[in-house]
């Protein structure tokens, strides 16, 4: 997860990252903005300075970020922007105190310019404005910014100054490790990709071997026969939008043996005419890591495993694709064949489709009533509105009912539902903070 937008990471050669404060109120100030390269608002905003990181790579021209008396060249100029009116001795924190929001996004901001433009962690390459005359010897006439903590001041500017280049170095592990995450990821899907591509192409000749046996001739024929008969139909998909689907024509059915009318209420709308609430809202509520995994969360699965075999009740831990295998070919029943099909069906998709078709595909057919079907046909029939236009409130509530759209219902709901609506628009909006459009991986919720 990273903070900064990449367009503010020009590609150029730093130093050292010097931090302070802006010695005024919680919101940046043009004049702030002009003397600093990223600033920190009290609720964790980042805020881009008027000047360019590149600007600092030499300051002969006169145009750069002047954060730093003497030290400006080859220097990135970090504030948090709070403390007016503070003293020093005796401290005092002012009117806008430092927030702790503020410290630990400050860590987070050093830890990904020095992540990016490999600076090393020390005294003399990460300090405070009120370090550098100590630590490299150049006069700033009393500064002492940001070097007192308002939640901890007793602690000397030395410790502030450890505790804070800890607190990067730890920021800057995790981010190696996200990007380790990553490369693996891109890699299991790039293997998925070449393999389904090859395996279209490899399996056809192998029908027209010679083989000892009718038995071996038998099994890979049949091999290619399941093979074509649910690759054809997931190739299609990639710019083909499905008539239809196994769920809806069971419940077609189920409503035909009652005596019913088997119409069913559904409108194909296309992925960027949804609102973002509503994929975000999927993906809180039914899997957190869809724009990361290869179509299987296999923590989760691993713990609804744990719990069903320690007798709680039964839960799955389907990914949305997995939801998407069993929605458009399959059907609900709970046997271990058809969770092998679904799983084969699943590499098949993430192999072929991309994430933004797939969950285009997915919020079109999931059913949310007895014949709503589709997120356009739900946002029309419960809300009397396009779903371009569903807010975060409503799009929680439609997605809250996809555990059981039979037993569960929009217009009529009942306290888990409202409990969970709430915990599912809560989750989206901590998503899109971890995960902000920056984030390539995630990127395509934003569309």
């Amino acid at each position: 997860m990273t903070v900064i937008p990449k367009k503010w990471m020009p590609t150029c050669s730093m130093k050292r990252v010097i931090l302070h404060w802006t010695a005024g109120g919680y919101k940046a100030s043009v004049i702030d903005k002009s003397h600093y390269h990223i600033l920190i608002e009290d609720d964790g905003k980042l805020v881009k300075g008027t000047h360019s990181i590149k600007d600092n790579v030499s300051t002969e021209d006169n145009v750069y970020a002047a954060h730093t008396k003497g030290l400006n060249t080859g220097s990135i100029g970090i504030s948090v922007c709070c403390m007016a009116e503070a003293i020093e001795t005796p401290f005092e924190a002012g009117y806008f105190p430092m927030t702790k929001i503020q410290w630990d996004k400050m860590a987070q901001v050093v830890a990904e310019l020095c992540y990016f433009y490999n600076i090393p962690v020390t005294p003399e390459t990460v300090l405070g404005h009120g370090e550098v005359e100590a630590i490299l010897g150049i006069p700033q006439t009393g500064k002492w910014d940001p070097m007192i903590l308002p939640w901890n001041s007793d602690l000397s500017k030395t410790e502030v100054g450890k505790e804070f280049r800890d607190l990067v170095k730890q920021k800057i592990s995790a981010l190696s490790s996200d990007t380790n995450s990553i490369s693996k990821m891109v890699i299991l899907h790039l293997l998925l990709r070449i393999i389904t591509y090859i395996s279209i192409f490899a399996i056809f000749p192998a029908c027209f071997f010679e083989y000892s046996n009718n038995i071996q001739a038998i099994i890979i024929k049949g091999l290619f026969l399941f093979h074509y008969s649910t690759l054809l139909p997931v190739l299609i998909l990639s710019f083909y939008n499905p008539s239809t689907t196994s769920f809806i024509l069971i419940t077609q059915r189920i409503l035909k043996t009652r005596g019913e009318t088997s119409e069913i209420d559904r409108v194909w709308v296309n992925y960027k005419q949804m609102s973002e609430n509503i994929r975000w809202a999927a993906v809180a509520s039914e899997d957190w890591l869809f724009p990361q995994h290869f179509g299987f969360d296999l923590r989760e699965i691993l713990n609804c495993w744990r719990s069903n075999r320690a007798g709680n009740k039964v839960r799955g831990g389907s990914s949305i694709t997995q939801q998407l295998a069993k929605n458009l070919f399959l059907s609900p029943s709970r046997t271990y064949f058809r969770k092998i099909i679904e799983a084969y069906l699943t590499l098949l998709l993430e192999g072929i489709l991309t994430k933004r078709r797939i969950l285009e595909i997915y919020l079109n057919i999931v059913q949310f009533d007895n014949r709503v079907f589709g997120v356009e046909a739900a946002a029309n029939h419960f809300f009397n509105k396009p779903s371009k236009d569903l807010t975060l409130d409503e799009s929680s509530l439609l997605i809250t009912v996809l555990i059981n759209p039979v037993k569960y219902k929009v217009n009529n709901p009942c306290e888990l539902v409202l409990q969970r609506q709430k915990n599912i628009a809560e989750t989206a909006i901590k998503l899109k903070k971890k995960y902000p459009k920056v984030s390539s991986k995630y990127a395509f919720l934003f569309d």
